[in-house]
C-alpha cells in the first residue's frame, strides 16, 4: 500500500486528548474523512497506528483526536 504524509501535529490543545495539525495542503476537508479510520504516525523512527475519534475544523485551525 502506497502512503501520503498529509499532515504535521503541531501541538496538544485543551485537556480532552485533542491536537492541532498543520495541513501539508492547506486544505482540510479530507481529514474529516478520516474519521473512524486508521492512520499512521510517525515520531522519529517509531511508527503508531491510531483510530481517529474526531476531526474539528474552526478559524482555519485544525484539531483532532485519537482513540
Amino acid at each position: 500500500m502506497e502512503k501520503l504524509a498529509i499532515g504535521k501535529v503541531r501541538t496538544s490543545t485543551g485537556v480532552r486528548g485533542y491536537f492541532k495539525v498543520l495541513s501539508f495542503s492547506g486544505e482540510f476537508k479530507h481529514f474529516k474523512k478520516l474519521q473512524g479510520e486508521k492512520v499512521e504516525f510517525r515520531f522519529k523512527s517509531r511508527i503508531k497506528t491510531l483510530s481517529i475519534e474526531d476531526v474539528m475544523v474552526k478559524n482555519d485551525n485544525l484539531t483532532m483526536k485519537v482513540e
